[in-house]
């Protein structure tokens, strides 16, 4: 087959097949898209009014229930956790140097820290590390139980980072540290 078209005719061709081209996928995707809203649009709306129920039915709890406060409920929570590790510590027969040193833990904890998770670990040069994960009731208490740890003999290596004083109130918090030997 010979084709006869001039160089710049065969130029003008492609480029309109391009344009063509692209148009039609342009179309296309406008179309997925506006279809992809449509079938979204229904997940929404019922999102919507379930957040407004969910909101109608808390605020009418709130109503009904004015003596139950989110602060009093936390402060159980908290009663509740620092209860089952005062019950692991008394349960826990094993090794006496971890006993002693959950014991000292427990008493070193102030009251307004509500402490939710108790990690332990050791690490290769077979120094133990305890990670404490709770929330402090302000920047002051949290600070205080750095301190207590610190001017503790039993702890070392006392890891508190700065951006856990980031919140001025109920603050999450990591705090790490190494065991030093019971005498």
């Amino acid at each position: 087959m010979i084709n006869i078209l001039p160089e710049e005719q065969k130029k003008i061709i492609r480029h309109e097949y391009w344009g063509r081209f692209l148009s039609l996928m342009a179309i296309m995707v406008a179309f997925l898209g506006l279809i992809a809203i449509i079938l979204i649009l229904p997940s929404y709306f019922f999102s919507r009014s379930k957040e407004s129920f969910v909101e109608n039915r808390l605020e009418a709890f709130n109503r009904e229930n004015p003596d139950i406060k989110i602060e009093d409920n936390i402060d159980t929570i908290g009663q509740d956790i620092n209860a089952k590790a005062k019950i692991l510590d008394e349960k826990w027969k094993g090794n006496t140097y971890f006993n002693e040193t959950l014991k000292i833990l427990l008493n070193v904890i102030p009251p307004r820290i509500k402490v939710s998770q108790l990690l332990y670990s050791e690490r290769t040069d077979n120094v133990a590390v305890f990670e404490v994960h709770g929330q402090a009731s302000n920047r002051e208490v949290l600070k205080d139980f750095k301190t207590a740890l610190e001017n503790n003999p039993h702890f070392g290596d006392v890891n508190l980072p700065v951006s856990n004083f980031v919140q001025k109130s109920n603050i999450d918090f990591t705090i790490s540290f190494s065991l030093n030997p019971l005498n």
